[in-house]
């Protein structure tokens, strides 16, 4: 899959501007402090990477569908922002020793995926933007009503 680099971009855009989950917990393994404030051993810390990943401060369009800055042959100002960009500040699948284990697999498995579909069919959507809702995790408040046509 490493000849369709838009579509790895498409990808990785997708779980930045909307993640399937809006961040990680960890529990403090030790006495610390965060921006001033103490936070004793065993606190349950949340990572809300959800918020970081649209922040404007860190991705000029933070909001915005913009694959283009992750294509990593490109000189555009927004490939490199996203290059200079911590990496703690796109967690689509975690970090660290209980990232997903899956993560490599889902990837290949959407790319194979949806280059299948658009190889061979004409996706549309005609209706207005869905909205989403968290639950844990992000899911469509609606139902998903794609036009599928042969191509």
């Amino acid at each position: 899959m490493s000849n369709l680099p838009y579509l790895r971009a498409c990808i990785k855009e997708s779980l930045r501007v909307l993640p399937v989950v809006i961040g990680n917990s960890r529990k403090t393994g030790k006495d610390l402090v965060l921006k001033g404030h103490k936070v004793p051993k065993g606190t349950n810390v949340l990572l809300v990477s959800a918020h970081t990943q649209v922040d404007e401060r860190l991705y000029t369009g933070g909001e915005k569908f913009i694959p283009e800055r992750w294509l990593k042959n490109q000189e555009s100002d927004l490939s490199k922002e996203a290059k200079n960009v911590s990496a703690f500040t796109f967690l689509p699948f975690g970090f660290g020793p209980r990232m997903c284990i899956g993560r490599r697999f889902a990837e290949l498995e959407i790319e194979v995926f949806i280059s299948k579909i658009i190889r061979n069919f004409y996706v549309g959507w005609e209706l207005p933007d869905l909205k989403f809702k968290t639950v844990g995790i992000n899911v469509p408040n609606g139902k998903l009503q794609f036009k599928i046509k042969d191509v």
